[in-house]
């Protein structure tokens, strides 16, 4: 298990640390620049997001530091970066971090610091402290160069939404590579699942352990997890299901999911009913331009009998007309429409984005005649029929799904939707 060490190898500290060290926003202004010398002194940015003490003797002289707001492109940042300068600065003693996280980060058990030196990737540092009571990560550094807050762990889905009586799957993944003691930690481009468990502890619904009727229970399998939605809407909705993130018998945090509990569907939505058209151009044929044509009258039902997660699926059920033309021949098909059915295709929702997803596709053949007419050549037959659909991707606006995307040579896909409780 390639990875297990990983999270083995991390140190995480849980403590209230000093006021002036740590720090919140909204606590006493400091400036983001100023001339620092062998006593030491202190810097913020100018959000108020990350705080720097320099502590006396860290600087044999007086240097100008300064704060510099960045965009983060860290794998897995949270938030705003910061340069700190001058780049590559060295300290005769480590220079504290904190980074003040907001209401908005309901996994504070999963959060790092990472850094990225001049023409280097983003590296992540394998100690740091988790302050769930000032909400604050602290790291120590003995050098300046880019700073950012990331997630080092994850569970997924971070939120979603579970019909009563359904089912929801979770897992913890991790975002960093594999640990090498106080060596810095690559940062993975794709968080993975996590291989050992040993290091998360108690699974809970709302603080209770294992959960209850009335909020929903979870139940452990590994680094997975399965939600059984109470059989009503919970009165406090929706309700938070989280696992203990520790270090050697220590809690440093929790990993949170807010699911809401349903009546019915997903976002309110049990089908989707409308049309959906596929045009594929070809220049290339000896005969001419062959354009298909396919029109589809679709439903698309919610499947409740698959558990919940970041992606829901419904069925398809419907028709498909198809119409061939080539510049040269005439094609005829018989019969020209067919059954469209759950074998053909689906449609995924994928809820963890901001506004849903919705996207689907699918083929189908069916049995019949094509009759090919190519003067001078004599006519022929083909019996076999093949159709095509597509929606999306694309989100719900006020009910409706629709859109449109263009393809090769002329050819586009067009849908319209409307959504029903």
């Amino acid at each position: 298990m390639r990875w297990t060490c990983a999270l083995h190898t991390l140190a995480f500290v849980v403590g209230c640390g000093e006021a002036d060290a740590g720090g919140t926003k909204g606590e006493q202004q400091l400036p983001s620049s100023g001339r620092i010398g062998p006593s030491g002194g202190h810097l913020a940015s100018a959000d108020g997001v990350l705080r720097l003490q320099i502590p006396a003797g860290a600087l044999a002289e007086e240097v100008e530091l300064a704060i510099e707001p960045l965009t983060d492109t860290a794998p897995h940042g949270v938030g705003t970066a910061y340069r700190l300068s001058p780049e590559g600065q060295i300290f005769l003693a480590p220079v504290q971090l904190a980074f003040a996280f907001g209401p908005e980060v309901t996994s504070a058990g999963g959060l790092g610091v990472a850094f990225r030196a001049a023409g280097e990737s983003w590296r992540a540092l394998p100690r740091r402290e988790i302050d769930s009571a000032s909400r604050t990560v602290r790291a120590s550094t003995t050098h300046f160069s880019d700073w950012a807050l990331i997630e080092m762990l994850k569970l997924e889905p971070a939120s979603a939404q579970v019909a009563a009586g359904g089912t929801l799957q979770l897992e913890v993944l991790f975002c960093i590579g594999e640990a090498n003691g106080e060596e810095p930690v690559d940062l993975l481009p794709l968080c993975i699942t996590l291989d050992d468990a040993s290091e998360l502890g108690a699974w809970e619904v709302n603080g209770v352990e294992g959960g209850a009727p009335a909020t929903g229970t979870v139940t452990a399998s590994g680094t997975r997890a399965t939600f059984t939605a109470p059989a009503t809407i919970p009165a406090r909705n929706p309700v938070a299901v989280s696992v203990d993130v520790r270090s050697g018998g220590t809690q440093a945090g929790k990993l949170v999911s807010n699911i809401e509990v349903t009546e019915g569907c997903p976002l309110g939505v049990c089908s989707l009913v409308g049309t959906t058209t596929t045009v594929s151009v070809s220049d290339d044929g000896p005969n001419g331009q062959f354009v298909v044509t396919d029109v589809a009258q679709l439903r698309f039902d919610y499947d409740r009998t698959l558990p919940g997660g970041s992606e829901v699926i419904y069925r398809v059920s419907g028709t498909l007309e198809a119409s061939w033309t080539q510049t040269d021949c005439t094609i005829d098909l018989d019969p020209a429409s067919h059954e469209v059915t759950a074998a053909d295709g689906e449609l995924t929702v994928e809820l963890h984005h901001a506004e849903p997803i919705f996207s689907g596709s699918g083929s189908l053949w069916w049995v019949g005649t094509q009759t090919w007419t190519c003067p001078p050549s004599d006519p022929f037959t083909v019996d076999e029929i093949a159709g095509y659909w597509a929606v999306g991707p694309g989100s719900l606006e006020t009910g409706v799904l629709q859109g449109r995307t263009e393809s090769d040579a002329g050819g586009y896909t067009e849908w319209h939707f409307t959504a029903n409780p």
